[in-house]
């Protein structure tokens, strides 16, 4: 693990206990808040990263923050369009504040505001098929974040 990593890590620690989180997790969450949201407002990065969190407490998801990042779908396409090659951090003060959100997210040091909320997406750049089975519970930035219309979670 990067030692960058475990810098921020302690950083954050100074506000919450970090001794329960792995990080290798915070690290796949992280990176996911950091790719998808990173031009967004603070608030659509914490929604991102409450899907993600949702997801691994959501049955038919898997049950690790990393094993939900990596997902592919039934065609075998990605659940988070960052993850379909390489991605280079070059940004490392959006990258610091989304492991900042990332950690908080993961202690409790911020609450989730929408349990029920598994999928966003930008409708400036596509529009799924899938989206029109969801209901759109709210909007931060660019992001639509949607969750199914029966209300299961």
């Amino acid at each position: 693990m990067k030692s960058w990593l475990f810098a921020a890590l302690a950083i954050v620690g100074q506000w919450t206990d970090v001794s329960k989180i792995d990080a290798h997790q915070t690290m796949c969450l992280a990176q996911t808040i950091y790719h998808e949201a990173r031009g967004e407002p603070v608030r659509g990065q914490l929604l991102v990263a409450e899907v993600v969190l949702n997801r691994v407490e959501t049955e038919g998801f898997p049950k690790t923050i990393c094993k939900v990042v990596y997902q592919r779908g039934g065609t075998g396409k990605a659940q988070f369009s960052w993850t379909n090659g390489k991605k280079q951090l070059d940004d490392w003060t959006s990258f610091y504040n989304a492991v900042e959100i990332a950690v908080l997210m993961q202690t409790g040091g911020i609450n989730r505001q929408h349990p029920g909320v598994l999928f966003f997406f930008n409708p400036r750049i596509e529009r799924p098929s899938w989206a029109d089975d969801m209901k759109v519970v709210t909007k931060a930035g660019d992001h639509l974040f949607l969750a199914f219309k029966d209300g299961r979670a």
